[in-house]
């Protein structure tokens, strides 16, 4: 193990023991659910840092937004949760797919280097893959945490046009006026 992994590891496996427990002891989190945050993010953290805070960005995000219009939501949605538990499958459903394209890249490069396709192609890949994955990850959380607060009576789902609740995923209501 290099020496830049293990310093990573040594910051990156703590910080994520802390931040999953705080999400345990808030609510947010189920006990397996802390469990698998705090291996998702020890793991990230520890291979790079830049898929750590990228991971943390969006958890951190994701979480403010969650309780935006929370009085809001709470009327409008019959199983509205104001904390809502994670457990560990829905932890591992939202970022399996990251912690594997980590685990590549720390086969690939245990150094952090800029994108560039020209020098670093697959390493440029895995990158772009990863903040890929969790661009889709935010646009989705966000859309459904903030669509439930659209001002139109219903969403427009985008793979068949039928009218849904909005907040519901795959319901757009942007160009939808009363």
């Amino acid at each position: 193990m290099g020496a830049g992994l293990a310093l990573r590891a040594a910051i990156g496996l703590p910080v994520a023991g802390l931040i999953a427990r705080r999400g345990y002891k808030k609510g947010s989190l189920s006990f397996d659910g802390a469990l698998a945050a705090a291996f998702v993010g020890g793991t990230t953290l520890s291979i790079s840092f830049r898929f750590g805070c990228t991971l943390l960005l969006f958890y951190l995000s994701s979480s403010r937004l969650t309780k935006i219009g929370a009085s809001v939501k709470e009327k409008l949605e019959k199983d509205y949760v104001k904390e809502g538990n994670r457990g560990l499958k829905q932890v591992f459903s939202c970022s399996l797919t990251a912690v594997v394209l980590a685990i590549i890249f720390l086969f690939l490069s245990q150094n952090d280097v800029p994108v560039n396709y020209q020098q670093y192609y697959w390493i440029s890949f895995i990158l772009c893959s990863y903040m890929g994955f969790f661009a889709c990850c935010n646009g989705d959380t966000w859309a459904s945490e903030i669509g439930v607060l659209s001002k139109s009576k219903y969403a427009i789902m985008i793979i068949d046009c039928s009218k849904v609740p909005k907040g519901t995923n795959g319901g757009d209501c942007t160009y939808l006026s009363d």
